[in-house]
């Protein structure tokens, strides 16, 4: 069985991608009897016991909650300086 993610949009060139049922992909997670893989495009590849799925779900779930937190803080910066701008007459651009 194969799962595909990370699906190209629609201006994107889909030349050498995985393609499912009418859709393009980068990867691909590849399920069979004592492991599963992860494939890019480049016929690069990851093989992992399913041992392994926990702490790598782990991982994942790590690494999600900690781009979340940044991204949520660089959104709060960027809102910030942007409405002292506005409070204070400041252009984009910093002139005045």
């Amino acid at each position: 069985m194969n799962i595909y993610f990370s699906k190209a949009g629609p201006d994107e060139s889909v030349e050498d991608l995985f393609e499912f049922e009418g859709s393009h992909y980068y990867y691909k997670l590849e399920l069979q009897q004592d492991q599963f893989v992860i494939r890019d495009t480049c016929d690069r590849y990851v093989p992992f016991d399913y041992d392994s799925v926990k702490p790598l779900f782990q991982a994942l779930k790590y690494l999600y909650h900690t781009e979340s937190a940044k991204r949520a803080a660089d959104d709060w910066l960027n809102n910030s300086l942007r409405n002292l701008g506005h409070l204070y007459g400041i252009k984009a651009d910093g002139t005045y």
